[in-house]
């Protein structure tokens, strides 16, 4: 993913809890430090990631170790601050993008400990 990267589907992240034996997952299961990671970057690679909250309910979501933009629904800009935490309203989907400059292993994850500690988090990492 050198030199920009725009997040193929199957890197989104996309929230869903359709499954009431198994509630709250990222793109269908919970998450490993033993999977392979969301996306494995260069450092220095900007990311634009979509966020798709399929669930009804809003999720807090956070980004360790980055600072993103949040960028607007109409490709038209972005918000001129960061942040490393969002709110996703329900059943909406957000775009976010940041700069993947700090090297290592980092979570994407639910600020909500439940879910959190059903599997609601996945990583990436920046080489």
């Amino acid at each position: 993913m050198e030199g920009g990267a725009t997040l193929t589907a199957d890197q989104k992240l996309d929230f869903t809890g359709l499954d009431l034996a198994r509630p709250w997952r990222i793109n269908g299961g919970a998450g490993s430090l033993e999977s392979k990671p969301l996306f494995s970057v260069r450092r220095g690679t900007p990311i634009v990631m979509a966020i798709d909250n399929r669930t009804a309910f809003v999720q807090p979501f956070h980004v360790h170790g980055h600072s993103f933009r949040l960028l607007h629904p109409l490709d038209d800009g972005w918000e001129n601050y960061f942040l490393d935490t969002v709110q996703i309203p329900e059943r909406r989907k957000l775009h976010i993008a940041f700069m993947a400059d700090n090297p290592g292993r980092w979570l994407i994850s639910s600020t909500v400990l439940e879910r959190f500690d059903l599997g609601v988090w996945t990583w990436f990492e920046v080489t």
